[in-house]
């Protein structure tokens, strides 16, 4: 007759119940992390959307240094979208008989026998209406300390404008990237708008805009947007109006 080892069973037992418990222990650690998710998917996209806002202009500032190095003078180069290379208002764009010595279509970031870059809007889950947004190209202001001081004869950047973003990307872009928890705001609104555009007028030598710097009333010392090539502010005081910026190319 076989006899049983009573004790090595419940040995066994024993080992059975802390398994038992340490995957319950388990299941209960994954349910409360998969309860807070919410909180994090939050976050994830809010970083996502970060990346998205500030990965195109950077393609876009590669094409425009790419140009320069080529010799296209910066006041020289203009940001057509591709609706806007021939047609009414734009036909210069492709006229047969230009000056010999002038690529016309060699001056626009957008066309393939120019920067060859592709034209993309804010997504519009990024605006504060939730209607996509058109970037706004302008050699019209200066961040100090980046490129030439405004007391030179040159010296405003060629910028990139997003303006009407959401409040919250603002927030994130400043936070993620600038280490800055807050918007800057500019005291009295900037009028900002989509002037290097080219039409059916060749355009004549390149002129220098008078430099306008950009300045934060809050933070009012130091300026918050010195030497900074990116960021987001409010434009105006208690306008709700929030506009990230980007640098083409420093001047």
């Amino acid at each position: 007759m076989k006899i049983r080892n009573y004790k090595n069973q419940k040995g066994n037992v024993l080992f059975l119940i802390l398994i038992a418990v340490a995957l319950f222990a388990a299941l209960s650690y994954a349910v409360t992390q998969s309860s807070r998710s919410g909180g994090d998917a939050t976050k994830e996209t809010n970083v996502i959307n970060t990346a998205a806002l500030t990965q195109y202009p950077n393609s876009v500032r590669t094409a425009v240094l790419r140009m320069i190095i080529g010799a296209t003078d910066p006041l020289d180069i203009y940001f057509n979208k591709p609706d806007q290379f021939e047609g009414a208002g734009y036909t210069y764009v492709f006229d047969t008989t230009p000056d010999p010595d002038v690529n016309r279509t060699a001056r626009l970031v957008f066309h393939p026998q120019g920067g060859g870059a592709s034209y993309q809007q804010v997504p519009s889950n990024l605006a504060a209406d939730a209607q996509a947004i058109d970037w706004a190209f302008t050699a019209d202001y200066e961040v100090p300390l980046l490129g030439i001081s405004a007391s030179g004869s040159s010296g405003n950047e060629l910028i990139a404008f997003a303006v009407g973003v959401t409040e919250n990307i603002c927030t994130r872009v400043n936070k993620e990237l600038q280490q800055f928890d807050g918007i800057p705001v500019i005291g009295t609104a900037i009028t900002i708008a989509n002037e290097r555009t080219a039409t059916t007028t060749a355009p004549a030598a390149p002129t220098e805009p008078t430099p306008t710097q950009l300045t934060s009333t809050t933070p009012a010392s130091p300026n918050w947007f010195s030497n900074k090539a990116f960021g987001c502010f409010e434009n105006g005081t208690g306008t709700k109006d929030y506009v990230f910026y980007y640098v083409m190319a420093e001047r």
